[in-house]
């Protein structure tokens, strides 16, 4: 009993050790990394610095920032990215592509309407396919490409970009700057500190669990240290694979709700898929293991009833001896 309870006492503690140990890089380069208490249970967020983080957290909410902290711009067009898009995302020449998709996707299709926002030398240019200059606005204004944290290149004012702009922005998440600073090597070993504490605080509720509900057979606690292990292992490579392939699958940066106290971490869809990996192979293994454990029983059970008739069939054969000894007796 006490060994067991210590168990789960021990899990607990350890993941609350491998939270508050974590440290957080103190200079604020282009991309630190960063598993402190911001490390979601189900969900990553992003890998920003400990820095940045904070950054984030001072501007959260106020006057001109969002939730996340990041400045609010007046979007002349905004273009969501999806999640296999990684080529245009990463792209070197962001700027360029996304004129050509900017005029492709929208100004060609409803040239009156742009006509009353960007300047003729503008649309003249794109419409010769030349895409080297940002779009200019019909009283002069340049404009500029943000890359915004919520994945999209946003089209703004050029001079408003330049008084908002940070250190802090999508270009370090999932843009040009990710795909040189975040190796497939790191995303491994970020995403295997992830999982290593989901693995533990399941390990810790589900071990709580089968103590309350009065399990006391040994054999349940290996079988559950067992199925969280192995769905860990299968959930982190899962996850890994797929950031590394398509880094726009990766989490965001967190929202800080109410003024930057709380962050909540906003996951992606590599997170989403690894969880359901997660909770997909432990009832798998569940059933493996209960089916293997069923057909043992029956196997054994089998064995228990053909040694029965074949003892049976001894004592039946033992009784017919000795009736025809005593018969064979009785003749003579």
């Amino acid at each position: 009993m006490i060994f067991k309870c210590g168990y789960i006492t021990i899990l607990s503690i350890l993941l609350l050790l491998s939270n508050l140990n974590a440290k957080e890089p103190e200079e604020s380069g282009e991309r630190k990394f960063s598993m402190g208490v911001l490390r979601p249970v189900i969900e990553r967020s992003d890998f920003l610095s400990g820095t940045n983080i904070e950054w984030l957290r001072r501007t959260a909410g106020r006057s001109g920032y969002n939730l996340r902290g990041e400045p609010i711009f007046k979007s002349i067009y905004t273009r969501k990215l999806g999640v296999f898009e990684t080529k245009l995302a990463q792209s070197v020449y962001y700027a360029r592509d996304m004129n050509k998709i900017f005029w492709e996707e929208t100004v060609s299709k409803d040239l009156p309407h742009w006509r009353k926002i960007l300047h003729p030398e503008t649309i003249s240019k794109y419409g010769r396919r030349d895409f080297r200059v940002n779009p200019v606005l019909i009283d002069g204004r340049r404009t500029a490409w943000h890359h915004g944290l919520e994945r999209e290149f946003l089209l703004v004012d050029f001079k408003e970009h330049a008084e908002k702009i940070h250190r802090v922005g999508g270009n370090v998440i999932w843009g040009e700057k990710a795909k040189k600073t975040l190796s497939t090597t790191e995303i491994f070993k970020l995403t295997a500190s992830r999982w290593v504490n989901v693995v533990a605080i399941d390990l810790a509720w589900s071990s709580s669990l089968l103590w309350f509900s009065g399990e006391r057979d040994w054999c349940s606690y290996t079988t559950n240290v067992a199925d969280s292990i192995i769905a860990g292992n299968v959930a982190w490579i899962t996850e890994s694979l797929i950031v590394s392939k398509f880094p726009l699958s990766a989490g965001n940066s967190p929202l800080f709700i109410p003024g930057g106290s709380v962050a909540i971490p906003t996951g992606g869809v590599a997170a989403v898929v690894a969880a359901i990996v997660f909770a997909a192979t432990k009832e798998l293994i569940r059933y493996a293991w209960n089916e293997y454990q069923r057909r043992e029983a029956e196997r054994v059970e089998a064995l228990c009833k053909k040694a029965e008739n074949e003892f049976r069939i001894l004592l039946f054969n033992k009784g017919i001896n000795e009736n025809t000894e005593k018969l064979r007796k009785l003749l003579n």
